[in-house]
């Protein structure tokens, strides 16, 4: 039998990252509303990056999701705005990201394996 899952992210308290997201002392920061995950259920959260955060490239073992809400984030060499989706498959090395001026905000969603 399937199963309906339901969040409001005015309901979700902000988050602080540890690890691939976390900001060194000084450096713009991050955070996320974690709205859904683990098992089954995707991965699902909203995050902002503050104007200039930089993240490594990385890789992820799942594939995932990007859909930017506001600002912008340049990927590689690829900028992307408000409106843009982000399709990376599992296992793909991407990155460094980078935050544009206005900083970004994002929905990620980690597609279960």
């Amino acid at each position: 039998m399937g199963q309906v899952l339901y969040a409001n992210v005015r309901d979700t308290a902000w988050l602080r990252p540890e690890g691939e997201w976390e900001a060194d002392s000084g450096k713009p920061d991050s955070r996320y509303k974690l709205l859904a995950g683990g098992g089954d259920v995707p991965i699902v959260l909203i995050a902002e990056f503050e104007p200039g955060h930089h993240q490594e490239a990385h890789s992820h073992p799942t594939s995932e999701v990007l859909y930017i809400l506001r600002g912008e984030v340049t990927i590689g060499d690829v900028t992307s705005g408000k409106g843009t989706m982000v399709f990376v498959e599992k296992d793909t090395h991407y990155g460094p990201l980078t935050a544009g001026p206005k900083g970004v905000k994002f929905l990620r969603v980690e597609i279960p394996a």
